[in-house]
């Protein structure tokens, strides 16, 4: 599930930063514990982290 979110993070949904973020993390270059102590990714994950889940967080269906 992480990895189906983080594909879908990659694609830019959540903007540049994030998107960069997730193909960083998808390639082993940063580890997930240390973004929020990141000074590249952390300011970035928390201005978007809302942007982000609303992104990859499932779709209701209205009936």
């Amino acid at each position: 599930m992480v990895k189906e979110s983080l594909d879908r993070l990659r694609s830019g949904l959540a903007g540049p930063e994030i998107a960069e973020m997730a193909r960083d993390l998808l390639a082993g270059r940063i580890e997930l514990r240390g973004l929020a102590d990141s000074p590249i990714y952390g300011d970035a994950l928390y201005e978007g982290i809302e942007p982000a889940f609303d992104a990859v967080r499932p779709k209701r269906e209205t009936t």
